[in-house]
C-alpha cells in the first residue's frame, strides 16, 4: 500500500477496510472480486474524480493485490487521491473491458471465481456480456452488497466527515430561509442556498437539493424552475450537505404569509413523526420499531394516506445521482433488522398531497452506544416568513 499524506484515512484504516472484504471473499469462496461503484472504490481506496460516470474497475485479489483501470485522463487522479500503485489505463480509442480482463490476467485470477456487482450503474450488461465473452474459463459470481456491508457501519473519522457535512447543510438552510420571501423565485432561493453550502464548505452535492413552492411541492423528487413564490405558499425543502464525499441532510417547513389549515396540519405531522423517530433510534432497536414511530403519529394525525415514503435510509458516501445508501439499509415497515452504534440515517416522514401541497421534516442521525445524536440542527419551529 502507497503512502500518500493526501488520503482522508490512514493507511490502517484502509487496511482495516480491505481485510474485511478479503474475510467476505474468502467466506463466498472468490479469488478475485470487481468493484464497480465509485463509493465503494473511494471507500476502499480513497480515489475519486468527477468522471466516475467512465468506465471504472477496482480490481482485488483475495490474496492482496489491488489494480485500479479507469480511463487515461484519470490516471494522475488516482495516483493523487488513493493508495493504489497499480493504475492500468484505457483511451478513448481502447475498450475497457480489454484492460479490465489484462488486469484480471495481471492479478493472477484469470480463469477462476471472480465476484461483480450486478446492481452497478456504472457497469452495464454489455460490459458484462463482453467480459464474460473474452474470459470463458472465468466463474463470474454475483455478489452486490459485499462490499457495502462493510461499509454500512461508520468508523469514528467517518462520523467526524458526516458532522461536518451537516454543519455545512445547517448553513444552506440558513441561506435558504434568508432568501426565502413573496416574490422571490425557487432560482432566488436555490441561488442562496449553494452559496450558503459551498461557502460553509461542502463540495459538489451527492443529489440536487429540493426546493419547490407552492403545489409544485406536491410532486415527487422536483426542483427549482424559475417558478415565483407567493402569499400563502408552503415550501417543499431538501437540504444536503458534502464534506469529503460524505454526506448530511435536513429539511423543514416554511410557509410566505399565513399557513392554511392544510399546511399546518401536514407541517406538525412531519415534525411530529421526525421527533418520534428520532427518538426511537437506539441500539437493538428494528428498523420497523423506528418506522411505526414515524408512522403511527401519522396515522394519528388522519394523514397516513400522504405518506407514500419509506422513513429514512442509510446515509454516507455519495455520489450524483445519490446522496444516501438506502441500497444499503433503510428504515422502512417489517424490516426486522436490529440498529447498532455506527449506522446513520437521514430519516424522512415525507408528507405530500399529489401535485396540490407538501412538506418534510428530516434530519441525519446517528446511532450511539446509549441512544443517538444528531448531525443536524436546524431549529425545528414552522418558519412564517
Amino acid at each position: 500500500m502507497r503512502e500518500n499524506p493526501d488520503l482522508p484515512f490512514t493507511t490502517d484504516e484502509y487496511r482495516g477496510r480491505l481485510d474485511q472484504v478479503r474475510k467476505a471473499m474468502d467466506r463466498d469462496g472468490l479469488d478475485g472480486l470487481m468493484v464497480h461503484s465509485p463509493e465503494s472504490i473511494y471507500y476502499l481506496t480513497g480515489y475519486h474524480s468527477v468522471g466516475y460516470f467512465t468506465y471504472t474497475v477496482l480490481v482485488l485479489s483475495a490474496t492482496g493485490g489491488a489494480t485500479i483501470v479507469i480511463r487515461d485522463l484519470m490516471k494522475k487522479m488516482a495516483e493523487a487521491t488513493s493508495w493504489v500503485e497499480d493504475v492500468q489505463t484505457w483511451t478513448d480509442l481502447q475498450d475497457p473491458i480489454v484492460t479490465t480482463r489484462n488486469a484480471l490476467e495481471h492479478q493472477k485470477i484469470l480463469g477462476r471465481s471472480v465476484g461483480y456487482d450486478q446492481q452497478a450503474w456504472f457497469y452495464n450488461i454489455g460490459h458484462h456480456k463482453a467480459l464474460v465473452e473474452m474470459c470463458a474459463d472465468t466463474t463470474f459470481k454475483e455478489s452486490a452488497g459485499l462490499v457495502e456491508a462493510v461499509r454500512r457501519v461508520k468508523s469514528t473519522q467517518e462520523i467526524e466527515y458526516i458532522r461536518q457535512a451537516g454543519k455545512t447543510c445547517d448553513a444552506a438552510m440558513e441561506g435558504c430561509v434568508a432568501a426565502i420571501a413573496e416574490g422571490a423565485t425557487e432560482n432566488d432561493v436555490a441561488a442562496a442556498t449553494y452559496y450558503s453550502s459551498i461557502k460553509a464548505g461542502s463540495e459538489y452535492l451527492g443529489h440536487a437539493m429540493l426546493i419547490a413552492t407552492g403545489k409544485r411541492g406536491g410532486l415527487g423528487f422536483t426542483t427549482w424552475d424559475r417558478t415565483p413564490i407567493q402569499k400563502g405558499d408552503l415550501l417543499f425543502l431538501e437540504m444536503g450537505g458534502t464534506y469529503t464525499r460524505y454526506n448530511a441532510c435536513l429539511s423543514r417547513g416554511v410557509v410566505v404569509g399565513q399557513p392554511s389549515d392544510m399546511a399546518k396540519r401536514l407541517c406538525e405531522a412531519s415534525r411530529g413523526a421526525l421527533e418520534r423517530a428520532t427518538e426511537a433510534i437506539k441500539p437493538g432497536a428494528t428498523s420497523a420499531q423506528v418506522d411505526r414511530a414515524a408512522r403511527g403519529y401519522i396515522e394519528k394525525q388522519g394523514l397516513s394516506e400522504h405518506f407514500r415514503h419509506r422513513c429514512g435510509y442509510l446515509i454516507g458516501i455519495g455520489f450524483p445521482p445519490d446522496w444516501g445508501e438506502g441500497r444499503i439499509m433503510s428504515i422502512i415497515e417489517n424490516d426486522e433488522t436490529p440498529l447498532e452504534p455506527g449506522l446513520v440515517f437521514h430519516l424522512v416522514p415525507d408528507l405530500k398531497i399529489d401535485g396540490e401541497i407538501g412538506v418534510i421534516y428530516s434530519d441525519t442521525v446517528l446511532v450511539t452506544e446509549t441512544g443517538h445524536e444528531l448531525l443536524t440542527n436546524y431549529p425545528m419551529d414552522l418558519v412564517i416568513k
